[in-house]
């Protein structure tokens, strides 16, 4: 069974790489995708990496996340439509059970060195920006836009009350686990969002811990290492 999940990931990581990418680029397979991926939308053009290419420099459900997490691990899901964009600036690790979704035009911009724990999900139709060395924790969702249209009941034509916002995520930011992080929020570099955080606005504060529901900075001048 183990041999045939690696044939089957080896099947689907030369379908991505050569899906996706330039021929140059799709050689050396620098994406790895695990063997229950589900690819839900894949278009040519459509991911980017903004460094040199090098085999398996990102992987996606291949880790299982943290050891004595709860709650099982569902399969990994991609839908990218043919008019959004993934970039990856570097290495990027990405655990079992992630979704990433990008209709409309979104963009999510992976930093280098991005490691992300079990069952997250991604959603953009504006932007999703992370920096360097962040760190995700399990069940986490991050996304810019809200999912479903809010009209003005007297004025529908055009009229969009909650339209997407980008999110932009500093350097060496360290997420924990069951995070909600909506659109417009801006986090500083060198930043600890608490266990259940639900962010909703944009903090321009650096070393500093975030948390609470809605969150506030609960604790000024931190560092915080791996």
């Amino acid at each position: 069974m183990k041999l045939f999940k690696m044939l089957v990931a080896l099947f689907k990581s030369v379908y991505f790489n050569f899906k996706v990418f330039p021929i140059k680029t799709a050689i050396k397979l620098p994406v790895i995708v695990s063997h229950n991926i589900k690819l839900y939308n894949l278009h040519a053009q459509t991911v980017l990496i903004e460094s040199q290419p090098t085999f398996g420099m990102i992987k996606f459900g291949w880790s299982q996340g943290s050891t004595g997490i709860s709650g099982r691990s569902e399969a990994c899901k991609w839908s990218v439509d043919k008019n959004s964009k993934v970039i990856f600036k570097g290495r990027a690790n990405l655990a079992n059970g992630i979704s990433v979704r990008c209709d409309n035009g979104g963009t999510i911009v992976f930093g280098e060195n991005f490691i992300c724990n079990s069952n997250c999900f991604f959603a953009s139709n504006k932007r999703i920006e992370f920096g360097k060395d962040v760190l995700i924790g399990w069940n986490t969702n991050i996304r810019d836009v809200d999912g479903h249209k809010v009209y003005n009941a007297n004025e529908r034509e055009g009229n969009i009350l909650n339209p997407p916002k980008e999110i932009i995520i500093g350097s060496n930011v360290w997420v924990a686990a069951h995070v909600d992080i909506l659109k417009g929020v801006i986090i500083g570099d060198g930043c600890v969002v608490a266990y259940r955080a639900c962010v909703t606005r944009r903090f321009d504060e650096k070393n500093c811990i975030i948390g609470g529901f809605p969150a506030e900075v609960i604790k000024t001048n931190i560092c915080w290492e791996r």
